[in-house]
């Protein structure tokens, strides 16, 4: 009975270790889905603001630097945005390799 006992145990701890590295994974995927996200805004505000300048220059027309300033302004918001969540991706990665640890000296106290 003792070894079945024991197994359980070990069953129990590993298998709450797994859970948080799972939970953790999900949150860093989530993560970087959401930074890769902000980066195709950051294209797409590159896109609208070359095409505007291409436009006004078809027509002969000048360029409103308060259009541009307006976009600029919006894609550097997301390009603070994406440093947080880079930021936080960090701080997942560290918590991550915290919890190997934690299996390491988990199994040398059971």
């Amino acid at each position: 009975m003792g070894f079945l006992k024991e197994l359980g145990r070990y069953l129990v701890i590993y298998g709450e270790i797994a859970l948080n590295k799972t939970e953790i994974l999900t949150q860093m995927t989530k993560l970087k889905i959401e930074i890769k996200r902000r980066e195709i805004e950051i294209e797409q505000v590159k896109i609208e603001i070359g095409d505007y300048v291409i436009n006004q220059f078809e027509k002969n027309e000048a360029v409103n630097s308060e259009v541009i300033k307006f976009k600029i302004e919006n894609m550097n918001s997301f390009k603070n945005g994406i440093d947080d969540l880079k930021i936080k991706l960090e701080i997942l990665k560290t918590k991550f390799w915290e919890r190997s640890n934690d299996i390491k000296e988990t199994s040398k106290a059971v």
